[in-house]
C-alpha cells in the first residue's frame, strides 16, 4: 500500500513538472514536510529497564523473606546493582545530551 500510494505521488509530480508548475506549487499542492527526526530512546530505556528490574528484585528478596531461603538474596542483590547500574547510566546519557544542546530528553 505504500509503495503503491508513493508511485501515485511521483506520477503526479511528473505530470506537474511537465505542465510547467514550479517546485514551490508542487510543495504547496502536496504539502511536502522534511522527515521527522528519530529521538534517541536509548536513555528511556535505561530508566524504565532500571525500575523494572529493582521491582523483579524487590520481589525477589520479598520471597526470600517470606519463604526463609536466605540463598535467594544474592540473585536480589546482583539484579538490584544492575538495576542501579542502569538508572546511573541513564544520567550520565542525560547529562551528555544536555551537554550536547539536545534539549529533547526522553
Amino acid at each position: 500500500m505504500h509503495y503503491n500510494k508513493r508511485k501515485r505521488m511521483y506520477e503526479a509530480m511528473t505530470k506537474m513538472v511537465e505542465l510547467g508548475k514550479t517546485p514551490e506549487e508542487i510543495k504547496q499542492l502536496f504539502e511536502i514536510n522534511p522527515p521527522k527526526k528519530q529521538r534517541d530512546h536509548t536513555s528511556t530505556g535505561l530508566l524504565v529497564g532500571g525500575i523494572i528490574i529493582v521491582g523483579i528484585a524487590a520481589g525477589l528478596a520479598l520471597m526470600a523473606v517470606v519463604l526463609t531461603k536466605m540463598t535467594m538474596l544474592a540473585p536480589a542483590g546482583f539484579l538490584l546493582c544492575l538495576a542501579f547500574a542502569m538508572i546511573v547510566a541513564y544520567y550520565i546519557v542525560r547529562m551528555r545530551q544536555q551537554k550536547n544542546g539536545n534539549t529533547k530528553l526522553e
